[in-house]
């Protein structure tokens, strides 16, 4: 099907001269055409179409979106002359590497390139994209920081001295059409377009200040996003009614508060991945005192709809990553962090695939994606053990009990909570007793299975690559021009050492001579003069120590300078062409023996051995009491035991850290009825023969959750205002 002025009339919401949005998504469009009209379109969405190229696109200068998802596009040619772009979603086609090269100058603010099986059947798909486009802030959902630039360049240097090595997929220096050359005074430049290069100059250092500028300018433009979707559809992002720049305001409180600020991204990420009731999420981040970040109400980012919380979640994520690079801790150990990297990159995928339940299906049957999601489960149902709510949802809802079973690890887990449930009622114990030994019983529960987790080995995808020195070929000379000059000639480098055969015969042993120099202490050095013996020798010295410390060379006494000398106590040194005391290390000014270095080397050995190394040797196995060569990492022998090793045990989870550092707890005294229990109570009272329907989830686009939660609100509200009431009534 073609795209005709038909088509676009009856998907525009407004003059086609003055349109800023249009959606012309599923329509079978086989080719893009008949948009001159649209001179101010900022967002198009053309996802799921059959283009098989980009095309006609150049009167549209003030665009600043465009989905070309899940298409069957196999050229770019019609995004070259573009200078700038703000979302650029590139996943699901036929594309290659050799395409890239059309983009290669193109600033993008966040770019997805999942799911073309060209690129991805590359183990290093991330490494050559970040290699290939240089000026894309975002990829695929994660961050492009200064640190990973620099880590994909040591990894192209690296690979290049071993022996298998990686090549870059474009060159440098491409071949640069005429029309190209000057794209930066020829190109397209649009409002958006001019913003962004006028803050952020195409030759500006790239650093962490960088990087965060570029966070919170992603953060700006998802804004601008929301207001124009917002306009020409029928999405009613609440949170934007009261607070229209939320997202900048969130990274501008991040480095006061990191971990409240982690919590939360931990929080949307398992609302994404498991359906979460939306009163359990309200109340949670009401115990939590997660409710409020900043001046932004953190319900109503659960209430936006699955792609932006996706969207969300990555700037979040990308703002703990330029932590990580600038050294900040924000409660996230490296597992979690790993666990949040990986997770939100599946939801993106999932948000972005044709067949959802296929890609989901896919994603589960990967090993990986269920230890994360596990470790995931297992931080979120530890922070909510401390939330009254929870309990009443754990044989109720589905999507709780996915989410315990996940966590714990145990199948029949519920029938282990009704089992104590029913036995605490038959005691006659109340609801406090009855949530603390749910709560004991799930801790313990989540405790062995993360144990499970943590011990299990690493596993190294494909796409990782381990450098090691022995894999190593020689290094190449800076200036290979040099080089090949000394070649012309035919004299080896002089930066290179000639080879040399070393032999496996020991040499022969060597006995004194007249005239054989030798060191006989710190710089005092002499000449054999006479053998007398065949052992003992009487040697000259040009200097004589004194007893300041300085050296005399012309003394009253000559007898002074001669010395006789036992060589049975001395050693040749093949290296050095002189006689030295054995066991003494040094060279012709200086000479040490081991006793006077006894002292300083055990008190390095002992502060060495304070701090702990990896794979360190275990002392109570060795065979011998004394090591053959003496080395700072030995302990002397003592009579003392010895001291036990410390193990490094695994990381104290998140949520822990956060219930301890807020002063967190159980607290029932406190419980209020929550608006999902009013509601089921007044249910119940007005119809028991009813069955009671499943709560309100936070789940996709199909659900409508901010009815149910306003309506919960004004429930839970009439009940407290009855209650106060009644108390002031009662008080008269």
């Amino acid at each position: 099907m073609r795209l005709n002025t038909q088509l676009i009339r009856s998907r525009a919401k407004g003059p086609l001269q003055t349109v800023e949005y249009l959606d012309l998504s599923n329509s079978g469009i086989e080719t893009i055409e008949k948009l001159n009209s649209c001179a101010k379109l900022h967002t198009l969405n053309l996802r799921g179409n059959a283009l098989y190229e980009v095309v006609n696109l150049e009167s549209c200068q003030q665009l600043w979106n465009i989905d070309l998802s899940n298409n069957e596009l196999k050229s770019l040619d019609g995004l070259s002359k573009f200078v700038a772009l703000g979302n650029l979603n590139l996943s699901n086609n036929d594309l290659t590497w050799h395409e890239l090269g059309k983009i290669r100058h193109l600033h993008i603010l966040n770019l997805s390139f999942h799911g073309n099986r060209q690129l991805e059947k590359d183990p290093y798909y991330r490494i050559h994209i970040v290699d290939c486009l240089p000026h894309v802030w975002m990829l695929d959902g994660r961050l492009i920081t200064a640190g990973e630039r620099l880590q994909v360049k040591n990894f192209f240097h690296e690979s290049a001295l071993t022996e298998h090595p990686i090549r870059h997929k474009l060159s440098k220096d491409w071949f640069i059409p005429t029309a190209m050359k000057r794209i930066d005074v020829t190109g397209i430049f649009g409002d958006k377009a001019t913003h962004v290069m006028t803050k952020f100059p195409v030759n500006g250092m790239h650093n962490v200040e960088t990087d965060r500028r570029r966070l919170k300018y992603i953060a700006y433009s998802l804004q601008e996003d929301l207001l124009i979707e917002k306009k020409y559809t029928h999405n009613d992002y609440q949170i934007l009614r009261y607070h229209k720049s939320f997202m900048e305001d969130i990274l501008s409180s991040r480095p006061q508060d990191r971990e409240r600020c982690n919590m939360l991204l931990m929080l949307l990420v398992a609302s994404l991945e498991f359906v979460m009731p939306t009163h359990l999420m309200k109340d949670t981040l009401e115990t939590t005192k997660l409710s409020k970040v900043g001046n932004v109400f953190t319900m109503d980012i659960f209430l936006l709809s699955r792609d932006v919380r996706c969207y969300i979640v990555s700037i979040l994520l990308g703002a703990v990553k330029v932590d990580k690079d600038d050294k900040e801790d924000g409660g996230l150990y490296d597992k979690l962090y790993l666990c949040l990297f990986y997770t939100i990159s599946e939801l993106t995928k999932l948000s972005h695939a044709v067949d959802k339940r296929e890609c989901a299906i896919k994603s589960k049957l990967n090993t990986v994606y269920r230890d994360y999601k596990c470790l995931l489960a297992s931080e979120v149902v530890q922070l909510l053990c401390i939330v009254p709510t929870f309990f009443d949802y754990i044989t109720k809802d589905i999507g709780v009990m996915n989410l315990v079973i996940t966590a714990t690890g145990d199948k029949d887990v519920t029938e282990k909570i009704n089992k104590i449930s029913v036995a605490v009622k038959e005691e006659g114990g109340d609801v406090n007793k009855m949530y603390e030994e749910l709560s004991a019983l799930l801790l313990q529960k989540v405790q062995e299975q993360s144990k499970n987790i943590s011990n299990q080995s690493p596993r190294l995808s494909s796409s990782d690559i381990i450098l090691s020195p022995t894999k190593l070929s020689p290094v190449k000379s800076i200036n290979p021009v040099d080089v090949a000059d000394f070649h012309m000639r035919g004299v080896t480098s002089p930066e290179k050492d000639p080879p040399r055969v070393i032999s496996a015969r020991k040499p022969a042993e060597r006995f004194p001579k007249l005239g054989d120099s030798l060191l006989l202490g710190p710089q005092t050095l002499g000449k054999i003069v006479s053998l007398p013996q065949p052992f003992v020798a009487l040697v000259a010295m040009d200097s004589v120590p004194a007893a300041n410390g300085a050296m005399q060379s012309k003394l009253k006494s000559s007898e002074d300078h001669y010395t006789y000398v036992n060589m049975d106590q001395l050693l040749w040194d093949h290296n050095m062409h002189f006689w030295k005391p054995k066991g003494a290390i040094g060279d012709r000014l200086t000479i040490h023996t081991v006793e006077d270095l006894q002292k300083e080397l055990e008190r390095k050995a002992n502060m060495a051995d304070r701090q702990l190394r990896p794979n360190s040797p275990d002392w109570q196995a060795s065979h011998g009491t004394e090591p053959l060569i003496y080395s700072p990492r030995h302990p002397t022998p003592s009579s003392a035991p010895p001291r036990p090793k410390s193990n490094q045990g695994t990381p104290r989870p998140m949520s822990s850290l956060l219930k301890e550092k807020l002063d967190l707890k159980l607290d029932m005294s406190r419980r209020t009825e929550s608006a999902a229990g009013y509601l089921e109570a007044r249910q119940s009272s007005e119809n028991i023969a009813k069955p009671s329907s499943p709560p309100t989830s936070i789940s996709g686009e199909t659900d409508g959750p901010g009815e149910c939660y306003h309506c919960a609100l004004e429930a839970a509200r009439t009940n407290e205002e009855k209650e106060t009431s009644l108390k002031e009534l009662g008080e008269i």
